[in-house]
């Protein structure tokens, strides 16, 4: 018994020494996803992948995508620092357990879906697993400063012409993309950067970051029309006038109602995700529901719709179906004039990764929020729920540039500079203790 604990120790000192530079190419491979994943949402990637394969014409072409796949998928490098946190940083058995079954399972899908190069449970998980004991204001920040910097430049490209306008016109307005592929793009990147600041201030912001979200809010209304990006900020800003307004007053609710709301926030996305679905398996076409009797909700419509429809055909399956029977069978099931995009990630979590696939991921977004109420940080539970109603209608819930906070279930949240008073749950701020910091370290 003693020499495999002095196996183990000896084993922790020598993983030890890799500790920097483990963690300094975390970083790089964080930044290296954020690059790439921005970037896969204008065509300045699609123009230099071309712009290399004519300068390349002379290669095989196998080899060349065979060459290009790999350059791609360096940003998967994460797994490394991700694996080094299980053995070498994790403490808990219960963390390395999760931990391990996170990575085993996005391998899985990799491989089961190795045909289309589809890593997109895979990178997600190696992303969380990583980011173990990292300081979350530093990832938000980067998160910032790049998603912030990529589109910033592609829209100044795209009013000196360099790059196309992807417009749309819906209800007889013209929705701008300013340079990525859609309108919806260009919001959902604006709201991610806004949603992150709010968040690392904790929602005590400064009149000139009121100032900066009245701006783009408005920008958005009039040129890109991202009405989910626009609610979801306005339902945090909302917050932060709310919060800033009770701390001034200074009066405390029942705990019974705290309870309670706090309750509701843990357990947001499982509750947003089972009223999603129970929509979609109870959809009627030319019902009375509330979303078919406004035209605004027309959009909430087809979210619903949509997968409504594909299950009729695809049916439910444990590990997915729609890649393989749809996106990459050139629509030959189904009629082409019909609209079968799956726009929400709840959706597109049960038919293209199946029961696993969805049960992962309310799974990891649970634990964050019970994490963050174990912590006492309610309006940040708050900002969480919002993102879970965001991604009722938005797929992109394991792309860093859309939903950082994904990272947050072992990343650290350092101590809070602005918390003053007590938060909307009426209890007092408590800062982080150096033991809650050394449990990961």
């Amino acid at each position: 018994m003693d020499v495999g604990i002095r196996k183990k120790e000896r084993l922790k000192e020598q993983l030890e020494k890799y500790k920097k530079a483990m963690n300094r190419m975390y970083y790089i491979m964080l930044g290296v996803n954020f690059l790439y994943l921005t970037l896969a949402n204008t065509p300045i990637m699609e123009s230099g992948v071309a712009i290399v394969a004519n300068k390349v014409h002379w290669m095989d072409a196998d080899l060349y995508l065979l060459l290009l796949r790999l350059v791609l998928n360096l940003r998967l490098l994460i797994v490394i620092p991700a694996i080094y946190a299980i053995v070498a940083l994790m403490n808990e058995r219960r963390d390395q357990i999760i931990a391990a079954v996170f990575l085993l399972l996005g391998w899985f899908y990799s491989f089961y879906m190795r045909e289309w190069n589809e890593v997109y449970i895979f990178n997600g998980m190696a992303l969380i697993v990583a980011s173990y004991g990292k300081d979350f204001k530093k990832i938000g920040r980067m998160a910032m400063v790049i998603v912030g910097g990529v589109i910033t430049l592609t829209v100044i490209l795209c009013f000196a012409g360099v790059l196309f306008d992807y417009y749309q016109i819906r209800g007889g307005r013209v929705r701008h993309s300013f340079g990525t592929y859609a309108p919806t793009a260009t919001a959902g990147c604006v709201c991610s950067i806004l949603m992150i600041m709010i968040f690392l201030r904790d929602g005590v912001l400064r009149w000139f970051e009121y100032l900066l979200i009245v701006i783009l809010s408005v920008l958005n209304l009039l040129f890109v029309d991202g009405r989910l990006s626009f609610l979801t900020i306005v339902l945090a800003t909302a917050g932060c006038i709310f919060q800033a307004v009770y701390r001034k007053i200074g009066c405390k609710l029942p705990d019974r109602l705290i309870r309670v709301f706090q309750g509701i926030l843990c357990y947001s996305f499982l509750l947003i995700a089972g009223v999603y679905f129970l929509a979609v398996f109870t959809y009627k076409p030319g019902g009375d529901a509330f979303y078919q009797r406004y035209s605004f909700l027309s959009s909430l419509e087809s979210r619903i719709e949509v997968p409504h429809r594909l299950l009729g055909r695809l049916h439910i399956s444990v590990f997915g179906n729609y890649l393989n029977t749809y996106e990459y069978a050139e629509h030959n099931i189904f009629k082409s004039e019909e609209y079968l995009f799956l726009d929400s990630a709840y959706s597109r979590m049960l038919l293209t990764y199946g029961l696993v696939g969805i049960a992962l991921c309310l799974f990891v977004f649970t634990l964050i929020q019970r994490k963050m109420l174990k912590e006492k940080r309610i309006f940040r539970m708050y900002l969480m729920s919002i993102m879970a109603l965001f991604f009722m209608m938005q797929r992109e819930i394991y792309n860093p540039v859309f939903n950082c906070f994904m990272m947050l279930l072992w990343a650290v949240i350092a101590d809070d500079d602005n918390k003053t008073g007590q938060n909307c749950a009426g209890e007092k701020d408590e800062k982080t203790t150096d033991q809650e910091k050394a449990d990961y370290e």
